[in-house]
Parts: C-alpha cells; structure tokens; sequence
C-alpha cells in the first residue's frame, strides 16, 4: 500500500481510541483534540487537512458529532479527498460501552466526568449510525485486547486485509 495510505480511527467515547494510540507508540499529536484543541468543533476541511497532513499513518478522530456528519456527507460528495484514508470504526456495544465507562480509568487514560458519561451514552445510537456510515470497515472491540485492536488496524494499514 501506498506510503501516504493513513488510518483514522472513529467511535465512541471509551471504544479504544486513545488506548490504541498509546498501545502502538504513537503520540498526542495523532489525536485530534490534542492537535486541533477542544474549544470547537473542526469542520470537515479542517479535520480531513489535519489526517493528510499528519506525519502519523493511524490519527484518531475526537467524538464532535458536527464534524462526523459533515465528513459523512463530504465524503460522497468529494471521494477524491478520502481515496488516502482508511476509516475504522472501533465498536463496542452499549452494554459493554456503560461498563467500561463507569470503571476506574487505566493509566494513561483520561477521567471521564458524569455529564461525558451521559453525552456518550444518550447519543450513542445516533452516533452508532453516522459512524457505520462513515467507515470503511468496522472492530469489534468489545471482547478482544488492545493489542489484537491494534494488529487488526495494522493489517488495514499494511493491505493485508480490507
């Protein structure tokens, strides 16, 4: 696969993200709200500017649900900018979404606020959908460990497997 082919990976609040991100090495500039910041949501251009032109192939994209649907929509109106990006979406069901996020955060990880909790959970079937629409392909991440999380994302990256 080409060397400017990158990785972005979409989901949930709690579905892995950012301990994917950690697991591989990568650092927190491959994660939007570090390098975009978290005052306001990115627009698409900003967010699709922000993915090609990261020195990292696998980004993780923050949960701003303005952007997700902009990207949606852009990304069938203008496939030429999204011919060098694979997206995955890192599902977790929402039973095992709410255990997860009411568990003590591992190292690394960041504390979760009740008022976080509750967005992730209300919007999670809305957010559920604009995900599986924007994405290329899917992980069910909810019974395996990160480091199979991540050998899956790998292999998307090296071409082994769409």
């Amino acid at each position: 696969m080409s060397d400017n082919i990158k990785i972005l990976l979409i989901g949930h609040s709690g579905s892995g993200k950012s301990a994917c991100r950690r697991y591989l090495g990568l650092p927190e500039t491959a994660e939007m709200d570090s390098a975009l910041g978290t005052e306001k949501a990115p627009s698409y251009k900003e967010a699709i500017d922000w993915v090609s032109l990261n020195v990292n192939p696998i980004c993780v994209m923050s949960v701003h649900k303005e952007t997700l649907i902009e990207l949606s929509a852009q990304r069938v109106k203008n496939q030429e900018a999204f011919k060098n990006i694979i997206i995955i979406y890192l599902h977790k069901d929402k039973t095992k979404l709410t255990e997860h996020l009411q568990l003590s955060p591992d190292e690394g990880e960041r504390m979760r606020d009740s008022e976080n909790i509750w967005s992730a959970l209300n919007n999670y079937e809305e957010l559920d959908q604009i995900f599986s629409e924007l994405s290329d392909t899917r992980i069910e991440v909810a019974d395996i460990s990160i480091s199979e999380v991540a050998k899956q994302i790998i292999s998307r990256l090296d071409g082994r497997e769409k």
